[in-house]
């Protein structure tokens, strides 16, 4: 299926949440600069930052919507302060994207593309490689058991040699670049807070699932990933941490991330 006409480019707000880490979110927007998508906006969420960072980055990239919050409500606080500002303001799709990514021009056009192509998409996310390593995978889309309650990130830390360029539905998907309709976003409610940092795109996930939706893994779309310190410390996202959100989705075992 082709790229939507001229006449069909739904909006689109890209929520990036930035706290102290100017050139971090700097070289994520300078990427943003090259989409070849035509309708969107990104709306970068100061999270409450001790430093100049924000006002530096909407100095050094006046296309951008600034929102500050006074203090930090972490990942999902500041992803919900640009979800809110996005579902204001009409826009038809939002995409969470972390501030640690790089993108690629075609990312916006193809997930999009996928996501458009079938009204029972729900959400789309991109095939995910490391910044440093662009041949080695980080995400390629989240599997979930549910007789041994087992949710686990595919191709994590795998040589990327094709085996993922297949597009396919998946049982949840990462926050690091999450596309989804408005619609569905005034459905399921903004991300839960109970989740200050991690878990709430798989709590994300499931509600969008529990609605009838599928989620799509694109294989065709690239972001690469600048995995620092901070993300050493969510490993346990991917190795075999207890997941809180298993009991509020019906789960009665521990849902265990692998």
């Amino acid at each position: 299926m082709s790229l939507p006409g001229p006449s069909y480019f739904p909006s689109l707000a890209i929520v990036i949440v930035n706290w102290n880490s100017y050139e971090v979110t700097a070289n994520c927007l300078e990427s943003l600069r090259f989409l070849d998508y035509p309708e969107f906006t990104v709306v970068v969420v100061d999270n409450g930052s001790e430093d100049d960072s924000g006002d530096r980055l909407m100095s050094s990239f006046p296309e951008i919507t600034l929102l500050k919050n006074t203090e930090n409500l972490g990942f999902t606080g500041g992803n919900n302060t640009g979800i809110q500002f996005a579902l204001e303001n009409d826009f038809e799709l939002v995409m969470l994207l972390n501030n640690d990514t790089i993108v690629t021009p075609g990312l916006a056009s193809l997930l999009v593309k996928r996501l458009v192509s079938d009204p029972d998409i729900g959400a789309v996310q991109p095939k995910i490689l490391y910044n440093k390593e662009r041949d080695v995978i980080w995400n390629a889309g989240g599997v979930f058991n549910s007789f041994l309650f087992i949710s686990k990130t595919r191709g994590f830390n795998e040589k990327d040699r094709g085996q993922y360029d297949t597009s396919n539905k998946v049982d949840w998907i990462t926050g690091c670049c999450f596309l989804t309709r408005s619609e569905i976003i005034k459905q399921i409610g903004l991300l839960d807070q109970k989740f200050f940092i991690y878990y709430e795109d798989s709590d994300w996930s499931f509600k969008i699932r529990k609605l009838g939706y599928k989620l799509v893994y694109d294989g065709s779309s690239i972001v690469y990933h600048e995995v620092g310190m901070s993300e050493e410390n969510r490993k346990g996202h991917n190795e075999g941490n207890v997941s809180p959100f298993c009991p509020l989705h019906g789960y009665q075992k521990p849902l265990i991330h692998g």
